[in-house]
Protein backbone atom coordinates (compact mmCIF):
# COMPACT_ATOMS: atom_id res chain seq x y z
CA UNK A 1 0.00 0.00 0.00
CA UNK A 2 2.66 2.41 0.92
CA UNK A 3 4.52 2.13 -2.62
CA UNK A 4 1.39 2.19 -4.28
CA UNK A 5 0.57 5.34 -2.84
CA UNK A 6 3.82 7.13 -2.72
CA UNK A 7 4.29 6.50 -6.70
CA UNK A 8 0.67 7.87 -7.31
CA UNK A 9 1.83 11.17 -5.16
CA UNK A 10 4.89 11.21 -7.56
CA UNK A 11 2.95 10.78 -10.44
CA UNK A 12 0.27 13.32 -9.86
CA UNK A 13 1.17 17.31 -10.48
CA UNK A 14 0.60 17.98 -6.61
CA UNK A 15 2.98 21.06 -5.74
CA UNK A 16 6.17 19.40 -4.50
CA UNK A 17 6.00 20.74 -0.99
CA UNK A 18 2.40 18.85 -0.19
CA UNK A 19 4.30 16.44 -1.80
CA UNK A 20 6.99 16.00 0.25
CA UNK A 21 4.11 16.46 3.16
CA UNK A 22 2.27 13.76 1.97
CA UNK A 23 5.41 10.90 1.59
CA UNK A 24 6.49 12.30 5.09
CA UNK A 25 2.75 10.87 6.32
CA UNK A 26 3.02 7.97 4.94
CA UNK A 27 6.73 7.38 6.33
CA UNK A 28 4.78 7.71 9.43
CA UNK A 29 2.41 5.42 9.20
CA UNK A 30 3.81 2.85 7.51
CA UNK A 31 6.99 3.13 10.58
CA UNK A 32 3.97 3.11 12.68
CA UNK A 33 2.81 -0.35 10.82
CA UNK A 34 6.20 -1.62 11.67
CA UNK A 35 6.10 -0.66 15.39
CA UNK A 36 2.78 -2.37 16.24
CA UNK A 37 3.37 -6.16 14.31
CA UNK A 38 2.58 -8.48 17.01
CA UNK A 39 3.95 -11.68 17.77
CA UNK A 40 2.28 -14.24 19.49
CA UNK A 41 4.88 -15.97 22.27
CA UNK A 42 2.91 -19.35 22.82
CA UNK A 43 4.23 -20.73 26.11
CA UNK A 44 5.03 -24.65 27.05
CA UNK A 45 6.94 -26.08 29.19
CA UNK A 46 9.00 -22.56 29.49
CA UNK A 47 6.51 -20.38 32.04
CA UNK A 48 8.80 -17.44 32.50
CA UNK A 49 9.59 -14.36 30.75
CA UNK A 50 13.34 -14.66 31.78
CA UNK A 51 15.72 -16.18 29.75
CA UNK A 52 12.98 -17.47 27.86
CA UNK A 53 14.30 -17.24 23.86
CA UNK A 54 11.30 -16.67 22.35
CA UNK A 55 10.48 -13.80 24.32
CA UNK A 56 14.05 -12.26 23.90
CA UNK A 57 14.06 -12.77 20.16
CA UNK A 58 10.46 -11.16 20.03
CA UNK A 59 11.26 -8.51 21.96
CA UNK A 60 14.37 -7.82 19.94
CA UNK A 61 12.53 -7.82 16.55
CA UNK A 62 10.70 -5.03 17.79
CA UNK A 63 7.16 -6.90 18.09
CA UNK A 64 4.06 -6.47 20.43
CA UNK A 65 3.60 -9.31 22.52
CA UNK A 66 0.89 -11.34 22.76
CA UNK A 67 1.60 -14.18 25.15
CA UNK A 68 -0.46 -17.45 25.25
CA UNK A 69 -0.71 -20.63 26.99
CA UNK A 70 -3.13 -23.30 25.56
CA UNK A 71 -4.33 -26.43 27.76
CA UNK A 72 -3.66 -29.45 25.43
CA UNK A 73 -5.42 -32.26 26.08
CA UNK A 74 -6.28 -35.56 24.33
CA UNK A 75 -2.77 -36.26 23.79
CA UNK A 76 -1.08 -39.44 24.94
CA UNK A 77 0.65 -38.47 27.98
CA UNK A 78 -1.86 -35.84 29.20
CA UNK A 79 -0.25 -34.24 32.33
CA UNK A 80 -0.85 -35.64 35.29
CA UNK A 81 -3.51 -34.80 38.29
CA UNK A 82 -0.49 -33.69 40.90
CA UNK A 83 0.93 -31.63 37.89
CA UNK A 84 -2.20 -30.17 36.93
CA UNK A 85 -2.50 -28.64 40.76
CA UNK A 86 1.46 -26.98 40.16
CA UNK A 87 0.16 -25.84 36.45
CA UNK A 88 -2.52 -23.39 37.82
CA UNK A 89 -0.07 -22.17 39.97
CA UNK A 90 2.39 -21.67 37.68
CA UNK A 91 0.13 -19.82 35.42
CA UNK A 92 -1.61 -17.39 38.11
CA UNK A 93 1.96 -16.23 38.44
CA UNK A 94 2.89 -15.82 34.91
CA UNK A 95 0.09 -14.13 34.30
CA UNK A 96 0.41 -11.71 37.26
CA UNK A 97 4.18 -10.79 35.82
CA UNK A 98 2.98 -10.13 32.52
CA UNK A 99 0.41 -7.97 33.42
CA UNK A 100 2.65 -6.36 35.53
CA UNK A 101 4.39 -5.10 32.48
CA UNK A 102 1.59 -4.37 30.95
CA UNK A 103 0.16 -7.13 28.96
CA UNK A 104 -2.51 -9.98 29.54
CA UNK A 105 -1.43 -13.56 29.27
CA UNK A 106 -4.28 -15.27 26.91
CA UNK A 107 -5.60 -19.07 28.33
CA UNK A 108 -7.32 -21.45 26.00
CA UNK A 109 -8.39 -25.09 26.16
CA UNK A 110 -6.88 -26.44 23.27
CA UNK A 111 -7.80 -30.41 22.14
CA UNK A 112 -4.09 -31.40 20.70
CA UNK A 113 -3.51 -27.81 20.29
CA UNK A 114 -5.46 -28.00 16.71
CA UNK A 115 -4.32 -25.84 13.57
CA UNK A 116 -7.47 -24.39 14.02
CA UNK A 117 -7.15 -23.21 17.60
CA UNK A 118 -4.02 -21.27 16.58
CA UNK A 119 -5.16 -19.75 13.59
CA UNK A 120 -7.86 -18.60 15.35
CA UNK A 121 -6.02 -17.02 17.70
CA UNK A 122 -3.50 -15.34 15.53
CA UNK A 123 -6.36 -14.12 13.63
CA UNK A 124 -8.34 -12.84 16.86
CA UNK A 125 -5.23 -11.21 17.77
CA UNK A 126 -3.82 -9.27 14.45
CA UNK A 127 -0.64 -11.03 14.48
CA UNK A 128 2.03 -11.43 12.49
CA UNK A 129 4.29 -13.84 13.58
CA UNK A 130 3.74 -17.12 16.29
CA UNK A 131 7.29 -18.10 18.33
CA UNK A 132 7.44 -20.78 20.55
CA UNK A 133 9.86 -23.24 22.52
CA UNK A 134 10.80 -26.45 20.88
CA UNK A 135 9.73 -29.41 22.19
CA UNK A 136 11.17 -33.51 21.70
CA UNK A 137 8.28 -36.08 22.90
CA UNK A 138 7.82 -37.73 19.58
CA UNK A 139 3.81 -36.80 18.91
CA UNK A 140 4.88 -33.03 20.31
CA UNK A 141 7.75 -33.09 17.13
CA UNK A 142 5.48 -34.06 14.74
CA UNK A 143 2.91 -31.76 15.71
CA UNK A 144 4.45 -29.49 15.62
CA UNK A 145 6.39 -29.79 12.15
CA UNK A 146 2.54 -29.97 10.19
CA UNK A 147 1.33 -27.13 12.15
CA UNK A 148 4.68 -25.19 11.57
CA UNK A 149 4.39 -25.74 7.47
CA UNK A 150 0.64 -24.97 7.87
CA UNK A 151 1.19 -21.82 9.25
CA UNK A 152 3.29 -20.45 7.09
CA UNK A 153 1.19 -21.43 4.24
CA UNK A 154 -1.16 -19.15 5.51
CA UNK A 155 1.42 -16.30 5.45
CA UNK A 156 2.51 -16.41 9.19
CA UNK A 157 5.79 -15.92 10.36
CA UNK A 158 6.97 -19.19 12.91
CA UNK A 159 10.13 -19.31 14.37
CA UNK A 160 10.82 -22.05 17.08
CA UNK A 161 13.93 -21.75 19.85
CA UNK A 162 15.45 -23.97 22.41
CA UNK A 163 13.59 -22.98 25.59
CA UNK A 164 14.20 -26.26 27.57
CA UNK A 165 17.63 -27.66 27.57
CA UNK A 166 21.42 -26.42 27.80
CA UNK A 167 22.19 -28.63 24.18
CA UNK A 168 19.61 -30.07 22.01
CA UNK A 169 19.37 -33.42 21.15
CA UNK A 170 20.21 -32.76 17.25
CA UNK A 171 23.51 -31.42 17.85
CA UNK A 172 25.78 -34.31 18.83
CA UNK A 173 26.71 -37.80 17.92
CA UNK A 174 29.44 -40.46 18.73
CA UNK A 175 32.85 -40.71 16.49
CA UNK A 176 30.45 -43.26 14.06
CA UNK A 177 28.16 -40.54 13.50
CA UNK A 178 25.11 -42.15 15.45
CA UNK A 179 23.20 -41.35 18.48
CA UNK A 180 24.96 -42.26 22.09
CA UNK A 181 23.26 -44.62 24.07
CA UNK A 182 25.45 -44.65 27.16
CA UNK A 183 25.67 -41.83 30.00
CA UNK A 184 29.30 -41.52 30.32
CA UNK A 185 30.89 -40.32 26.72
CA UNK A 186 27.27 -38.52 26.30
CA UNK A 187 28.43 -36.44 29.21
CA UNK A 188 32.38 -36.32 28.48
CA UNK A 189 30.97 -35.10 25.04
CA UNK A 190 28.57 -32.25 26.54
CA UNK A 191 31.44 -31.15 28.48
CA UNK A 192 33.28 -29.99 25.29
CA UNK A 193 30.14 -27.82 24.85
CA UNK A 194 29.84 -24.35 26.41
CA UNK A 195 26.69 -23.58 28.27
CA UNK A 196 25.64 -20.30 26.62
CA UNK A 197 25.13 -17.32 29.03
CA UNK A 198 21.55 -16.69 29.78
CA UNK A 199 19.55 -13.96 27.87
CA UNK A 200 20.20 -10.57 28.95
CA UNK A 201 16.74 -8.69 29.08
CA UNK A 202 15.39 -5.59 29.70
CA UNK A 203 11.40 -6.23 29.96
CA UNK A 204 10.36 -2.76 31.30
CA UNK A 205 10.48 -1.03 28.07
CA UNK A 206 8.76 -3.95 25.89
CA UNK A 207 5.29 -3.73 24.22
CA UNK A 208 2.36 -5.88 25.08
CA UNK A 209 -1.09 -6.14 23.18
CA UNK A 210 -4.08 -7.10 25.03
CA UNK A 211 -6.47 -9.03 22.75
CA UNK A 212 -10.11 -10.10 22.80
CA UNK A 213 -9.44 -13.82 22.90
CA UNK A 214 -9.07 -16.75 25.72
CA UNK A 215 -10.83 -17.81 28.92
CA UNK A 216 -10.28 -17.19 32.79
CA UNK A 217 -7.43 -19.52 34.25
CA UNK A 218 -10.40 -21.14 36.43
CA UNK A 219 -12.40 -21.99 33.53
CA UNK A 220 -9.25 -24.62 32.41
CA UNK A 221 -10.35 -26.46 35.80
CA UNK A 222 -6.68 -27.29 36.98
CA UNK A 223 -8.12 -27.36 40.33
CA UNK A 224 -9.36 -30.68 41.57
CA UNK A 225 -12.87 -30.13 42.87
CA UNK A 226 -11.95 -32.72 45.90
CA UNK A 227 -8.94 -30.58 47.64
CA UNK A 228 -6.54 -33.63 48.20
CA UNK A 229 -3.72 -31.86 47.54
CA UNK A 230 -3.37 -30.18 50.86
CA UNK A 231 0.30 -31.76 51.51
CA UNK A 232 1.15 -30.14 48.53
CA UNK A 233 0.08 -26.45 49.60
CA UNK A 234 2.37 -26.76 52.96
CA UNK A 235 5.67 -27.93 50.89
CA UNK A 236 5.53 -26.20 48.24
CA UNK A 237 4.99 -22.73 46.80
CA UNK A 238 4.70 -23.16 42.63
CA UNK A 239 6.40 -19.31 41.93
CA UNK A 240 9.59 -18.74 40.13
CA UNK A 241 10.35 -15.89 43.11
CA UNK A 242 10.28 -18.83 45.19
CA UNK A 243 12.52 -21.17 42.69
CA UNK A 244 15.07 -18.15 42.79
CA UNK A 245 15.31 -17.94 46.53
CA UNK A 246 15.65 -22.02 46.88
CA UNK A 247 18.37 -21.98 43.47
CA UNK A 248 20.50 -18.95 45.81
CA UNK A 249 19.93 -21.06 49.18
CA UNK A 250 21.27 -24.39 46.80
CA UNK A 251 23.99 -22.88 45.03
CA UNK A 252 25.51 -20.35 47.95
CA UNK A 253 25.94 -23.83 50.44
CA UNK A 254 24.46 -27.06 50.51
CA UNK A 255 25.57 -27.96 46.89
CA UNK A 256 29.14 -28.29 48.50
CA UNK A 257 27.45 -31.52 50.46
CA UNK A 258 25.36 -32.56 47.43
CA UNK A 259 27.99 -35.39 46.01
CA UNK A 260 28.38 -36.49 49.87
CA UNK A 261 24.88 -36.63 51.13
CA UNK A 262 22.61 -36.90 48.33
CA UNK A 263 21.30 -40.51 48.84
CA UNK A 264 20.07 -40.14 52.52
CA UNK A 265 16.78 -39.96 51.98
CA UNK A 266 16.05 -38.20 55.20
CA UNK A 267 18.36 -35.57 54.61
CA UNK A 268 17.17 -32.20 52.96
CA UNK A 269 20.97 -32.06 50.96
CA UNK A 270 18.37 -31.99 48.22
CA UNK A 271 17.81 -28.93 46.10
CA UNK A 272 14.08 -29.66 45.43
CA UNK A 273 14.31 -27.70 42.46
CA UNK A 274 13.03 -30.39 39.91
CA UNK A 275 9.09 -29.20 39.72
CA UNK A 276 10.67 -25.76 38.61
CA UNK A 277 12.79 -27.10 36.12
CA UNK A 278 9.90 -29.45 34.51
CA UNK A 279 7.59 -26.22 34.29
CA UNK A 280 10.33 -24.15 32.74
CA UNK A 281 9.99 -21.89 35.59
CA UNK A 282 13.96 -21.73 35.90
CA UNK A 283 15.57 -22.43 32.82
CA UNK A 284 18.46 -25.07 33.03
CA UNK A 285 21.07 -22.50 32.25
CA UNK A 286 19.95 -20.78 35.07
CA UNK A 287 20.78 -23.75 37.31
CA UNK A 288 23.95 -24.34 35.80
CA UNK A 289 25.42 -21.17 36.18
CA UNK A 290 24.49 -20.65 39.77
CA UNK A 291 26.25 -23.77 40.40
CA UNK A 292 29.15 -23.31 38.19
CA UNK A 293 31.85 -22.71 40.73
CA UNK A 294 31.36 -25.65 43.27
CA UNK A 295 28.47 -28.00 42.04
CA UNK A 296 29.91 -30.08 39.30
CA UNK A 297 28.42 -33.38 40.54
CA UNK A 298 24.94 -31.42 40.82
CA UNK A 299 25.72 -30.07 37.52
CA UNK A 300 26.11 -33.92 35.84
CA UNK A 301 22.23 -34.58 37.21
CA UNK A 302 21.74 -31.43 34.93
CA UNK A 303 23.08 -33.23 32.11
CA UNK A 304 21.55 -36.76 33.14
CA UNK A 305 18.39 -34.91 31.82
CA UNK A 306 19.80 -33.52 28.77
CA UNK A 307 20.22 -37.44 28.07
CA UNK A 308 16.77 -38.34 28.62
CA UNK A 309 15.60 -35.68 26.03
CA UNK A 310 18.47 -37.20 24.18
CA UNK A 311 17.19 -40.49 23.91
CA UNK A 312 13.47 -39.57 23.34
CA UNK A 313 14.53 -37.61 20.25
CA UNK A 314 17.00 -40.11 18.50
CA UNK A 315 14.83 -42.99 19.76
CA UNK A 316 11.44 -42.00 20.09
CA UNK A 317 9.86 -45.67 20.67
CA UNK A 318 11.26 -45.57 23.79
CA UNK A 319 8.87 -43.12 25.40
CA UNK A 320 6.65 -45.88 25.99
CA UNK A 321 8.56 -49.07 24.82
CA UNK A 322 11.82 -50.55 26.13
CA UNK A 323 14.75 -48.82 24.49
CA UNK A 324 15.93 -52.00 24.21
CA UNK A 325 13.06 -53.76 21.77
CA UNK A 326 14.14 -57.18 22.37
CA UNK A 327 12.98 -56.81 26.00
CA UNK A 328 9.59 -56.59 24.59
CA UNK A 329 9.70 -60.57 25.31
CA UNK A 330 10.45 -60.26 29.03
CA UNK A 331 7.50 -61.90 30.70
CA UNK A 332 6.17 -58.35 32.53
CA UNK A 333 3.25 -58.96 34.86
CA UNK A 334 0.17 -57.00 35.11
CA UNK A 335 -1.46 -58.05 38.57
CA UNK A 336 -3.94 -55.35 39.47
CA UNK A 337 -3.82 -56.05 43.44
CA UNK A 338 0.58 -56.21 43.58
CA UNK A 339 0.08 -52.71 42.14
CA UNK A 340 -2.44 -50.96 43.85
CA UNK A 341 -0.26 -52.09 47.12
CA UNK A 342 2.61 -50.36 46.10
CA UNK A 343 1.10 -47.77 45.26
CA UNK A 344 -0.54 -47.14 48.20
CA UNK A 345 2.51 -47.58 50.48
CA UNK A 346 1.41 -51.38 51.84
CA UNK A 347 4.05 -53.44 50.66
CA UNK A 348 4.90 -54.10 54.31
CA UNK A 349 8.39 -53.58 52.75
CA UNK A 350 8.73 -50.30 55.18
CA UNK A 351 11.53 -48.03 52.93
CA UNK A 352 9.20 -48.32 50.00
CA UNK A 353 6.14 -47.66 51.75
CA UNK A 354 7.53 -44.64 52.82
CA UNK A 355 8.38 -43.53 49.42
CA UNK A 356 4.83 -43.64 48.38
CA UNK A 357 3.37 -41.95 50.73
CA UNK A 358 6.10 -39.27 50.66
CA UNK A 359 4.56 -38.71 47.12
CA UNK A 360 1.27 -39.28 47.69
CA UNK A 361 1.67 -36.99 50.39
CA UNK A 362 4.04 -34.42 49.57
CA UNK A 363 3.79 -34.85 45.49
CA UNK A 364 7.55 -35.57 45.58
CA UNK A 365 10.13 -38.65 46.42
CA UNK A 366 13.48 -38.59 46.88
CA UNK A 367 15.70 -39.89 44.25
CA UNK A 368 17.13 -42.92 45.93
CA UNK A 369 13.68 -43.79 47.38
CA UNK A 370 12.67 -43.64 43.51
CA UNK A 371 15.20 -45.89 42.37
CA UNK A 372 14.10 -48.61 45.40
CA UNK A 373 10.68 -48.40 44.67
CA UNK A 374 10.72 -48.93 40.93
CA UNK A 375 13.66 -52.01 41.60
CA UNK A 376 11.09 -53.99 43.70
CA UNK A 377 8.06 -53.43 41.55
CA UNK A 378 9.76 -54.28 38.45
CA UNK A 379 12.72 -56.70 39.99
CA UNK A 380 10.60 -58.09 42.82
CA UNK A 381 7.46 -58.39 42.04
CA UNK A 382 7.62 -58.43 37.75
CA UNK A 383 5.69 -56.24 37.41
CA UNK A 384 5.74 -54.23 33.78
CA UNK A 385 7.95 -50.66 34.18
CA UNK A 386 5.22 -48.82 32.32
CA UNK A 387 2.78 -49.28 35.28
CA UNK A 388 5.22 -47.37 37.67
CA UNK A 389 6.06 -44.93 35.07
CA UNK A 390 1.80 -43.90 34.74
CA UNK A 391 1.75 -43.89 38.03
CA UNK A 392 4.69 -41.50 38.76
CA UNK A 393 3.61 -39.26 35.76
CA UNK A 394 0.17 -38.86 37.37
CA UNK A 395 1.90 -38.19 41.00
CA UNK A 396 4.72 -36.29 40.76
CA UNK A 397 5.08 -32.55 40.54
CA UNK A 398 8.30 -33.02 38.35
CA UNK A 399 7.10 -35.22 36.04
CA UNK A 400 8.84 -35.09 33.07
CA UNK A 401 8.24 -37.42 29.99
CA UNK A 402 11.62 -37.80 29.04
CA UNK A 403 13.39 -38.79 32.69
CA UNK A 404 10.15 -40.49 33.87
CA UNK A 405 10.73 -43.11 30.53
CA UNK A 406 14.77 -43.10 31.01
CA UNK A 407 14.06 -43.94 35.10
CA UNK A 408 11.95 -46.44 34.41
CA UNK A 409 13.61 -48.64 31.91
CA UNK A 410 17.12 -47.48 33.96
CA UNK A 411 15.65 -49.54 36.90
CA UNK A 412 13.61 -52.32 34.50
CA UNK A 413 16.98 -52.95 32.97
CA UNK A 414 15.47 -52.54 29.21
CA UNK A 415 17.25 -49.30 28.49
CA UNK A 416 20.17 -46.96 27.85
CA UNK A 417 23.15 -47.33 30.65
CA UNK A 418 21.16 -50.35 32.05
CA UNK A 419 22.92 -53.42 33.27
CA UNK A 420 20.05 -56.04 33.78
CA UNK A 421 20.43 -57.80 37.15
CA UNK A 422 23.36 -56.26 38.53
CA UNK A 423 20.58 -53.47 40.29
CA UNK A 424 18.63 -55.95 41.81
CA UNK A 425 18.24 -53.48 44.64
CA UNK A 426 17.57 -54.97 48.06
CA UNK A 427 15.20 -52.39 49.78
CA UNK A 428 16.44 -53.67 53.39
CA UNK A 429 20.29 -52.65 52.41
CA UNK A 430 19.78 -49.54 50.60
CA UNK A 431 17.42 -48.81 54.01
CA UNK A 432 20.16 -49.48 56.37
CA UNK A 433 22.94 -47.48 53.96
CA UNK A 434 20.76 -44.82 53.60
CA UNK A 435 18.05 -44.25 55.95
CA UNK A 436 20.30 -45.71 59.09
CA UNK A 437 18.49 -44.48 62.01
CA UNK A 438 14.90 -45.27 60.15
CA UNK A 439 14.21 -41.34 60.47
CA UNK A 440 12.87 -41.45 56.83
CA UNK A 441 10.89 -44.27 57.24
CA UNK A 442 9.12 -43.25 61.03
CA UNK A 443 8.34 -39.97 58.94
CA UNK A 444 5.90 -41.58 56.73
CA UNK A 445 5.17 -45.09 58.25
CA UNK A 446 3.88 -43.43 62.03
CA UNK A 447 2.63 -47.39 62.21
CA UNK A 448 6.41 -48.16 62.60
CA UNK A 449 7.26 -44.87 64.82
CA UNK A 450 8.38 -47.59 68.07
CA UNK A 451 10.16 -50.42 66.12
CA UNK A 452 13.82 -50.37 67.56
CA UNK A 453 16.74 -49.26 64.79
CA UNK A 454 17.71 -52.29 65.12
CA UNK A 455 14.80 -53.83 63.24
CA UNK A 456 13.03 -50.97 61.35
CA UNK A 457 14.13 -51.60 58.30
CA UNK A 458 12.88 -55.34 58.61
CA UNK A 459 10.08 -55.83 61.19
CA UNK A 460 9.33 -59.22 60.19
CA UNK A 461 12.64 -60.41 61.41
CA UNK A 462 11.50 -59.44 64.92
CA UNK A 463 11.46 -61.91 67.96
CA UNK A 464 7.66 -62.36 68.24
CA UNK A 465 7.77 -61.01 71.85
CA UNK A 466 9.07 -57.72 70.50
CA UNK A 467 6.12 -57.87 67.66
CA UNK A 468 3.48 -58.10 69.83
CA UNK A 469 4.91 -55.15 71.95
CA UNK A 470 5.12 -53.05 68.69
CA UNK A 471 3.22 -54.25 65.85
CA UNK A 472 -0.73 -54.68 65.96
CA UNK A 473 -1.67 -58.49 65.08
CA UNK A 474 -2.24 -59.43 61.61
CA UNK A 475 0.33 -56.14 60.87
CA UNK A 476 1.86 -55.91 56.85
CA UNK A 477 4.73 -55.57 58.19
CA UNK A 478 5.08 -59.20 59.68
CA UNK A 479 4.09 -60.32 56.01
CA UNK A 480 5.63 -57.92 53.29
CA UNK A 481 4.56 -58.55 49.73
CA UNK A 482 7.89 -60.41 49.04
CA UNK A 483 10.69 -60.70 51.75
CA UNK A 484 14.53 -59.83 49.65
CA UNK A 485 15.42 -63.35 49.00
CA UNK A 486 12.39 -64.23 47.74
CA UNK A 487 12.14 -61.24 45.56
CA UNK A 488 16.01 -61.89 44.18
CA UNK A 489 15.44 -65.63 43.22
CA UNK A 490 11.86 -64.03 41.45
CA UNK A 491 13.96 -61.60 39.42
CA UNK A 492 16.65 -64.27 38.29
CA UNK A 493 14.37 -67.04 37.05
CA UNK A 494 12.44 -64.22 35.16
CA UNK A 495 15.54 -63.33 33.62
CA UNK A 496 16.18 -67.26 32.66
CA UNK A 497 12.91 -67.04 31.36
CA UNK A 498 13.65 -63.53 29.18
CA UNK A 499 17.11 -65.49 27.50
CA UNK A 500 15.26 -68.75 26.50
CA UNK A 501 12.73 -66.68 25.02
CA UNK A 502 15.67 -64.49 23.08
CA UNK A 503 17.14 -67.94 22.22
CA UNK A 504 14.02 -69.68 20.73
CA UNK A 505 13.51 -66.29 18.28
Amino acid sequence: MFNFLSGWIARTRIESSWRMWWLMRLCAVSMNEQVSKRCVIWFRRDLRLMDQAAVAAAVAEGYELVPVFLWETGQAWEMGAAQQWWLHHALDELSQMVESLGGKLHLAHAHKASQATIISLLKASGADAIYWGRRYAPQEVAHDAALKQALQSEGFEVKSFNTMLLHEPMQMFNKSGNPYQVFTPYYKNCLNYEVAACHALELATSRWASVDWGVSLECLSLIPEIPWYGGFESKWCPRRDAALVMLEQWAGGAVDRYDASRNMMASEVTSRLSPYLAFGQLSPREIWHACAANGAPYQRQLVWREFSYYLMYHFPHSVDQSLKLEWQLFPWQRDTETVERWQQGKTGIPVVDAAMRQLWQTGWMHNRARMVVASVLVKYLQQDWMLGAQWFWDTLLDADLANNSMGWQWSAGCGADAAPYFRVMNPVLQSQKFDPTGEYIRRFVPELTEVPDKYIHAPWEMPELLATQYLKPNSIYLHPIVEPKEGRQRALEALEKFKQAKEAQ
